[in-house]
């Protein structure tokens, strides 16, 4: 199986998502390669709080902020999950 990309991310954790609405919101073509059936990363296993104070301006769990940038990534139609 072939696709042509601007950008390839590998791992679809919290840099992963990251780098994909970063590069998306500058018109670049994503594919984030997840080995595992959900996104997020070990974000999944932290259920304790101290996520998101930065980017969304309140504590969240790990799962919760997960969510978070998965919903802000499915904005964006140029980006692909394998």
């Amino acid at each position: 199986m072939q696709k042509e990309v601007d950008i390839a991310i590998i791992g679809g954790g919290p840099a992963g998502l990251s780098a994909s609405i970063s590069s998306a919101e500058r018109g670049k073509s994503i594919l984030i390669l997840e080995r595992n059936e959900e996104l997020g990363g070990v974000l999944n296993q932290c259920i304790h709080p101290g996520f998101g104070l930065i980017y969304f301006k309140e504590e969240l769990t790990g799962p919760e902020y997960a969510y978070r940038l998965i919903k802000e990534m499915e904005k964006y139609t140029n980006i692909e999950v394998w």
